[in-house]
């Protein structure tokens, strides 16, 4: 099972769990560093590895760093 986490351009609601991401988080994910961008931990969709119509075998743009993703985590 993998779990997406929507990350958007809109600022949200102080209400929401969201992080806006770092530059240099932006740069290892490969996404605009100049963009303000924030990730949505409050919803989220899930798919099957192996039976999933939407994953596909292709090498990852980019990631982030296992120290960012910790600490989101620990929140």
């Amino acid at each position: 099972m993998v779990h997406f986490f929507p990350i958007t351009t809109k600022q949200p609601e102080a209400s929401r769990f969201a992080v806006e991401l770092p530059a240099i988080e932006k740069r290892r994910a490969g996404l605009d560093a100049g963009r303000r961008l924030w990730n949505i931990f409050d919803e989220f969709n899930a798919d099957i590895v192996g039976n999933s119509f939407y994953l596909e075998p292709e090498p990852p743009t980019g990631g982030f760093s296992k120290a960012f993703f910790l600490l989101q985590l620990s929140q």
